[in-house]
């Protein structure tokens, strides 16, 4: 199985900042259910593994989406969360991807 994110422990260990900080979109962490998730494919850019370990340094984690079948290393999953936790999100793919 591939890895896709979630795993707070041992991002918080790669990229040296504590568990707490870490803003997971890769996983649904809500006990009332599973929230509405966005599914996004990049046109231009780095690939999503890439994309991954420079959200990481941001403190943020997406889920890839090679682990399905029909989706391949230019497609990622993103919860939807707070709307801070967004904006957040937003804020960072605009300055890795270029975005204004």
């Amino acid at each position: 199985m591939r890895a896709h994110g979630g795993n707070l422990r041992q991002a918080a260990e790669r990229y040296g900042i504590p568990e707490e900080e870490i803003l997971d979109f890769s996983a649904n962490i809500n006990p009332l259910g599973p929230p509405p998730a966005v599914l996004v494919k990049l046109e231009k850019g780095p690939e999503v593994k890439e994309l991954q370990d420079l959200l990481g340094r941001k403190k943020i984690l997406i889920r890839n989406g090679d682990g399905f079948r029909f989706l391949g290393p230019k497609f990622f999953w993103v919860a939807v969360r707070t709307r801070p936790e967004n904006q957040k999100l937003i804020r960072a793919l605009s300055q890795i991807l270029g975005g204004n």
